[in-house]
């Protein structure tokens, strides 16, 4: 999931300060995925991370937006520069490496459908490409390695459009306020109308998911605000509770009882939500709001709080939070193409070594890829050539896709990997001399003088030659194989409506 950080001095926009409990918070919400993917069976509501990084996404990029927009310093050039370099080089690295991958693991259907998935991923539509083929909890989700991009397209959505609604709202000296509000209420209702009759559009659609970003949106706006009425509001509310809790004066208490009870309500509903929620319900609907409440009030209480000094702040969740957008990544390809090989859940000491060597992939991307690209100078051409790469990875998914998953390319390089058996295709002849004819194929392996094996068919039971051949090899045995392509081997039988039927198959079976 993409999630904003601090930057380099050089670029023109505004920043916020860097929180670290934010990034313990991204941790929070990666593991949680993590967790459901791995393990639905013990983390069965885990799944709403992915609302917690939709409220941290919205909040971090509406305080850029808003500040550099109050500093007049905003540049629609420099915002999606940094979004491309931010958000590019691990997606690039991820979609190529699936790509090849489902080459080895994949039937060419699945593969062709792979391929729709890479250019859904790589132009920021999944969820649409995803809606129209089946639901997230669906048993045939588990067999789609790029299913988890539906929620980095809601984003990338958001983040096309809302840059410039809020533009408009700022120089049309419009209440921003006001208007996040109404637009965030809005997609609620459409979240809740919807959900009950069709819950896989509302899962995916971007008007009945915007409302989540919009919460860390409308959170941004009243953080700006902290010296203004809400700031004042926030320090009454805190004498109030200091009198209520303490007996000492109110000068000396911190001012962190608000703040605290922001932290512990926000991580109280984020608990509930793993605990209760699961894939049965009508989600998102009402059950979203404990999620994202959660996260709003945890952001909230700001890094003074307990909760957030002590424990979100803690140095393995901040690892974890610096890594998380590419640990979403990779995680559920890793998971994913295990199912597909085992066709079935993979064993709980598998499912926990493909974490472990996600976390290892994420880290390395991190640092080799992500870190170098997004940092440091040449921005502008940086942003160029993540472009190009992510414009070619979009062209390659669409070419499988059109190529039916590359099926008639796969199958002529199957068959010329045949050679290596060392025999010809049409026959040999130890194989004829012992047969003493010459049909379509007759071939002969392994032992000669241990001959145990005979295989008798078409071109399907030719294509078993290879492997059978190796495992007689192995016993010392050998295998002759006698047949015809298209000829099923019984006597008198005129193949039709097949394709390849041979019409002379009862001359020579």
């Amino acid at each position: 999931m993409d999630v904003e950080g601090r930057t380099v001095a050089e670029e023109a926009l505004t920043h916020p300060k860097y929180r670290p409990d934010i990034d313990g918070l991204r941790a929070v919400a990666v593991l949680s995925v993590l967790a459901f993917h791995a393990f639905p069976e013990v983390v069965h509501g885990g799944f709403i991370g992915v609302d917690i990084f939709f409220v941290i996404s919205g909040f971090l990029i509406s305080t850029i937006i808003f500040k550099s927009l109050a500093n007049r310093d905003f540049s629609f050039l420099e915002f999606y520069s940094r979004r491309v370099r931010r958000i590019f080089p691990a997606l690039v690295t991820v979609l190529v490496v699936a790509f090849v991958c489902g080459w080895f693991v994949l039937y060419p259907d699945e593969y062709r459908q792979l391929g729709k998935h890479i250019v859904g991923g790589a132009l920021f539509f999944s969820n649409f490409v995803l809606w129209r083929e089946s639901g997230y909890f669906d048993t045939s989700a588990d067999s789609k390695p790029l299913l988890h991009l539906w929620s980095l397209g809601i984003e990338e959505q958001f983040y096309i459009v809302f840059p410039l609604f809020a533009w408009l709202v700022w120089k049309g000296r419009l209440n921003l306020l006001t208007l996040a509000v109404l637009g965030g209420l809005v997609s609620f209702l459409l979240n809740i109308r919807d959900v009950s009759h069709d819950a896989v559009r509302t899962f995916y659609m971007p008007q009945t998911r915007i409302w989540e970003l919009m919460e860390g949106c409308v959170l941004a706006l009243l953080m700006i605000d902290a010296s203004g009425r809400i700031g004042r509001m926030e320090k009454a509310a805190e004498r109030m509770l200091t009198r209520v809790f303490y007996r000492a004066k109110v000068d000396v208490i911190p001012a962190v009882t608000l703040p605290n009870l922001k932290a512990w309500t926000g991580a109280l509903l984020i608990v509930v939500g793993l605990w209760k929620i699961s894939k049965e319900m009508h989600f998102p609907g009402k059950w979203a709001l404990l999620p994202t409440l959660g996260a709003v009030f945890l952001i909230w209480a700001g890094p003074e709080a307990f909760l957030n000094r002590r424990i979100l702040s803690n140095r393995i969740l901040i690892w974890v939070g610096k890594i998380s957008y590419p640990l979403y990544l990779w995680h559920w390809i890793l998971l994913s193409y295990l199912y597909i090989l085992a066709t079935k859940m993979p064993p709980v000491g598998v499912r926990i070594g493909a974490l472990a060597v996600a976390v290892i992939l994420s880290w390395l991307t991190y640092r080799l890829i992500e870190k170098p690209l997004r940092f440091g100078g040449k921005g502008r051409r940086k942003t160029l050539l993540l472009t190009a790469l992510m414009l070619s990875v979009s062209i390659l998914g669409f070419a499988d896709y059109k190529a039916n998953g590359f099926q008639t390319l796969r199958h002529n390089m199957a068959f010329a990997g045949m050679e290596q058996f060392d025999w010809p295709y049409m026959g040999n002849p130890p194989c004829v001399a012992k047969v003493k004819t010459q049909p379509g194929f007759c071939m002969q392996l392994g032992n000669p003088n241990h001959i145990t094996i005979g295989i008798l068919g078409d071109s399907t039971a030719n294509a078993l030659v290879p492997g059978v051949a190796k495992l007689a090899e192995v016993h010392g045995d050998g295998v002759i194989n006698i047949g015809h392509g298209a000829c099923p081997p019984v006597q008198g039988l005129v193949p039709t409506k097949t394709w390849g039927a041979n019409p002379n198959c009862p001359e020579i079976v």
